[in-house]
């Protein structure tokens, strides 16, 4: 099964939405499973487009990069992906601003969490204590799971994507990109 990783189609020169995250809570509940994100009850998160986002980029696309590793959807996804793949992903609000135009999108919760890093054909580096880090993942080609959108266990910041959900968002026409990931 072919792996992707979920990239926006907008043409903001890398650009992404910026969510503060200094109490590092939507980043625990989203990508660390280290909260119940109860706290998204009381609040709806708001994200900042960088320069190049801008508010007639952001109104034709169906998913934002975020520069922490959380999917950001559109209304119309949203609604594809709870009919769907209901028991694979669930939504919470939240507000994009871009100039001075607020937009209503999705912060997407991966249920899934699956072994499918290859890590003897990844690539490490050194951090300055010695540990190493992550910088160039390669995926298992062939793995028994079958899903359509899943974090990786060992590396939850990376979320992937499937064959079928590619073959979902053009079906339903929606306006997401996608790269290719490497598998060996």
């Amino acid at each position: 099964m072919k792996l992707y990783f979920l990239h926006s189609s907008v043409n903001a020169k890398g650009d992404r939405v910026v969510v503060s995250d200094k109490q590092h809570r939507i980043a625990g509940y989203f990508i660390w499973n280290t909260n119940d994100g109860k706290f998204l009850n009381f609040t709806t998160i708001q994200g900042k487009a960088q320069e190049y986002l801008i508010a007639s980029e952001i109104t034709k696309s169906d998913y934002l990069d975020c520069v922490i590793s959380v999917p950001i959807f559109s209304k119309l996804a949203r609604e594809v992906f709870e009919e769907e793949i209901p028991e694979e992903i669930r939504f919470h609000p939240m507000s994009v601003i871009a100039d001075v135009s607020e937009f209503d999108f999705y912060m997407g919760k991966c249920h899934k969490y699956l072994d499918i890093l290859n890590k003897k054909e990844s690539q490490y580096r050194s951090m300055t204590d010695g540990s190493p880090m992550l910088s160039l993942p390669v995926f298992k080609k062939n793995f028994d799971d079958d899903f359509y959108i899943a974090r990786v266990r060992d590396e939850p910041q990376i979320l992937v994507v499937s064959q079928k959900f590619v073959d979902l968002c053009e079906k339903s026409r929606l306006n997401i990109g996608f790269l290719e990931a490497q598998q060996c």
